[in-house]
């Protein structure tokens, strides 16, 4: 039986910076990170669009992530934004809720 991989759900951290800006954090699974600590790995690539992911950068490059991803496009699709409307989406969600708060 091949291995599923763990689904987790994480809350995004928002802290304000002393310049006023905002820096968004989001944890790792202890398992995750402990797993990566013990191999010595300390690096991750993050590809996101509508969806994102993480990966070791372990033997792990930019290219090759891109190369799976164009090779597999059933996975391209869950990152891109066209699959779920992603950036216009959000900003249409975004001036509806603008619209609704002056109303």
């Amino acid at each position: 039986m091949e291995d599923i991989p763990k689904i987790y759900q994480r809350k995004i951290i928002r802290l304000r910076k002393p310049n006023g800006s905002i820096q968004y954090f989001l944890t790792l699974p202890k398992e995750y990170a402990e797993a990566l600590d013990n191999k010595g790995i300390d690096d991750l690539l993050v590809i996101f669009d509508y969806g994102i992911g993480v990966f070791p950068k372990d033997n792990m490059t930019e290219k090759a992530l891109l190369d799976f991803m164009m090779k597999h496009s059933d996975i391209k699709e869950l990152f891109a934004r066209k699959s779920r409307g992603g950036t216009q989406h959000w900003e249409k969600k975004k001036q509806l809720n603008l619209q609704n708060r002056n109303h």
